[in-house]
């Protein structure tokens, strides 16, 4: 369900400024879509559909993803330079190119070139990778590993799984005869994830 008091956009990102929920007929929400030509005045369904067929469309409202914040504490957290950089604005793959150095050390010592998806830009950042907006350089995460497991489903009103199993083999051992399904479970992840 779509939360009217925050921001909106089509499926297909563009803004849409609600102009009002209430309105008349099957399409009571009316807004303005921002569209790269010009505004253009559209109606949707109260659930933000623009048509009535139960697929997804281009032109459904949706709410605008909140920007993901990552905050990083603790003395732990210098980058280390030698390996691969990943820009936090925008996720954009960041490049080490050298350090200032002479009688003075700047605390925005560190030169990186973060390669936006239209330009290339130079940043200074401290050792924690900070600039001097907040913005900052991690190391890039390691390579996603994919692993399966197994999961004995139940007919038990609420209660219709139990465990993770390493193998279905271990699922199957200990399965009773309520058991109803073993399914697969592909489970995807970065080391350090949800940390």
């Amino acid at each position: 369900m779509i939360d009217w008091t925050k921001p909106v956009t089509t499926r297909d990102g563009r803004k849409v400024r609600v102009l009002c929920t209430d309105g008349p007929g099957k399409y009571p929400v009316i807004g303005i879509v921002e569209d790269a030509v010009r505004p253009v005045v559209d109606r949707w369904m109260q659930n933000g559909k623009a048509i009535s067929d139960p697929g997804d469309d281009e032109l459904d409202l949706i709410n605008d993803p909140e920007p993901a914040v990552e905050i990083r504490i603790g003395a732990d957290m210098n980058v280390d330079f030698t390996k691969p950089l990943e820009w936090s604005a925008g996720k954009c793959p960041a490049r080490y190119l050298g350090t200032l150095t002479g009688a003075i050390t700047p605390l925005y010592r560190h030169v990186i070139a973060v390669d936006y998806p239209s330009m290339e830009q130079v940043r200074l950042v401290d050792d924690r990778g900070f600039d001097k907006d907040k913005w900052t350089v991690i190391n890039t995460p390691g390579p996603a590993v994919e692993i399966v497991r197994w999961v004995n489903i139940y007919d038990r009103g609420t209660d219709i799984c139990d465990v993770i199993y390493n193998s279905k083999e271990m699922a199957d051992a200990v399965a009773d005869a309520l058991r109803i399904a073993c399914v697969p479970i592909t489970i995807r992840y970065r080391r350090g994830e949800g940390l």
